[in-house]
């Protein structure tokens, strides 16, 4: 079952459900500079699967939207987070 509102469609669980040009491009994660020498993860919000993943960690979470205020907030109790937005 899909749920439907103005401005996106989620599954009955919660999560969203991407259109077919985002299934087939897969997230978009900006280029940035140096970013060949990071060595650790990157993870876009579509992809992201709640805060156990990032325990004890240092994280950034870059985005002024909605889903960068919820991650987060969900992120600042179990890891050293850091939240930036333009």
């Amino acid at each position: 079952m899909i749920k439907v509102s103005r401005s996106t469609r989620t599954r009955a669980s919660g999560r969203p459900q991407r259109s077919s040009a985002q299934r087939a491009l897969g997230p978009y994660i900006a280029a940035y500079p140096r970013s060949a020498k990071f060595r650790g993860a990157q993870v876009h919000s579509a992809l992201y699967d709640g805060p156990a993943a990032f325990v004890r960690q240092k994280v950034l979470v870059v985005g002024g939207g909605n889903s960068g205020a919820q991650i987060y907030a969900e992120l600042s109790s179990v890891a050293k987070a850091q939240w930036i937005t333009q």
